[in-house]
């Protein structure tokens, strides 16, 4: 008959509130899906033509600063090594509102949406 003596492990973790890809003891394994640069490159470029464009609607925007600020703000989040893309979104819907009847940066923005719509949190 044999006996199979079972291991105890004692781990202490630290804070993870925020970690991707995190696995916790032994065998553990974790994978995390990330965008290709590719598309996250194209986001930026997007959202920097985006921010060069503001200055000759200026006199159109309701608020051209804060527009700028957001958009700004945008682009800082997509360039991040790990997006919050869902922050991106968030702030690309209140860029959206902001330009409304604007066309060329209303399109701007739509383009900007479908490229980050299906990225992860």
């Amino acid at each position: 008959m044999s006996h199979k003596e079972d291991a105890q492990t004692n781990i202490t973790v630290g804070n993870i509130t925020n970690a991707t890809g995190v696995a916790i003891g032994p065998g553990a394994s974790a994978s995390v899906d990330r965008p290709s640069q590719s598309v996250q490159h194209q986001a930026v470029a997007e959202l920097d033509k985006f921010i060069r464009s503001l200055p000759s609607f200026a006199e159109s925007l309701p608020d051209a600063d804060a527009t700028r600020n957001a958009a700004v703000a945008a682009r800082t989040k997509a360039a991040h090594r790990s997006p919050r893309w869902d922050e991106v979104r968030r702030l690309l819907g209140q860029i959206a509102v902001s330009v409304a009847g604007i066309s060329a940066l209303t399109e701007a923005i739509i383009n900007i949406q479908a490229i980050v719509a299906h990225l992860g949190g």
